[in-house]
């Protein structure tokens, strides 16, 4: 019995640690095997004998393995994990005295960031014409909160795909003292009259985000270095115009919402970070605004972004 059962450890280990060329094994008593950060336990009980491997992180164990042999019969058990992520996650977590897998997206926080507009051929629009698109980038900016995210792990803990929700707040600022307006059921620039002056004129955007994306982490000591790649797709839930200008020695207000963006948009993301603090980029191919209802505009935003 004892040989069977060192020939099904050497099997299992086999299986597991294939793409490893060497192995070191720290100890080895009648139940348990421990290799690297993986741990073999052994558990015979009359007829049948179950074997799991667990990995190793610090002081938590995940079962990713599990074979029993009972009668000539076997049976294999691979666990999934998964790790979720929103605000006081970790508390909660160590109120439950759980701990999260291993495995942990680097999605849910808040962010800050500067928007621009883009043409198709990925320039930024910086029209000097009168009725021509002349974002101010300084003043332009996004705020989003990613509420919560979902990691699905594909390779240990170094790859893995990232879900979740979100919201994201746009402020697009018009400068060079032109401004938007809402004319003929479609978004137009016109520019300030001589005398008059313009205080600003903004177009709002409100979306809720679900992200699908690809995220690589890279162990630096006991820190992780992650690039994150995909799509963000938006779904518009309010857009608005807003004008405050000086007109025949007057202070005036307008304001326009339902103003024709596009009801669902796309986002391309690019994210580069080091633990809680990151830094990233979106590009959407698709038009802020429906064919017919404004100047071609692509969202461009690049900033900062903190996760939980």
């Amino acid at each position: 019995m004892k040989a069977f059962i060192l020939l099904t450890l050497m099997m299992s280990s086999l299986q597991l640690l294939a793409q490893k060329d060497t192995t070191k094994v720290i100890s080895f008593s009648d139940t348990t095997i421990v290799i690297n950060n993986r741990i073999i336990k052994v558990n015979e009980a009359g007829d049948k004998i179950d074997i799991s491997v667990y990995e190793a992180t610090g002081d938590t164990l995940s079962r990713i393995y599990e074979t029993s042999y009972q009668n000539g019969k076997k049976e294999t058990r691979w666990e999934i994990s998964e790790s979720i992520n929103y605000p006081l996650s970790d508390y909660i977590h160590k109120k439950n005295k759980k701990k999260r897998t291993n495995f942990t997206p680097h999605w849910a926080g808040v962010g800050f960031g500067f928007v621009n507009a883009m043409n198709s051929d990925f320039h930024f629009i910086n029209d000097n014409s009168p009725h021509g698109v002349y974002i101010d980038f300084g003043r332009s900016f996004e705020i989003f909160w990613n509420i919560f995210d979902i990691g699905v792990p594909l390779y240990q803990d170094k790859l893995g795909f990232v879900f979740g929700l979100g919201l994201d707040w746009r402020n697009y600022v018009m400068t060079a003292n032109k401004y938007f307006t809402y004319s003929d059921y479609q978004i137009q620039v016109k520019p300030m009259e001589e005398n008059d002056e313009l205080d600003f004129s903004r177009i709002k955007t409100v979306d809720l985000t679900l992200p699908v994306l690809l995220e690589y982490q890279i162990n630096v000591g006991c820190k992780k270095l992650y690039l994150q790649g995909g799509a963000q797709v938006n779904f518009r839930t309010h857009s608005s115009l807003r004008n405050k200008y000086k007109l025949n020695g007057y202070r005036e207000k307008y304001y326009k919402d339902g103003i024709g963006s596009n009801p669902v948009n796309l986002d391309l993301v690019l994210k580069v970070g080091f633990e809680n603090i990151g830094f990233y980029s979106k590009y959407s191919p698709n038009r802020m605004f429906q064919t017919g209802k404004g100047p071609e505009m692509h969202a461009f935003s690049m900033g900062v972004a903190l996760t939980y």
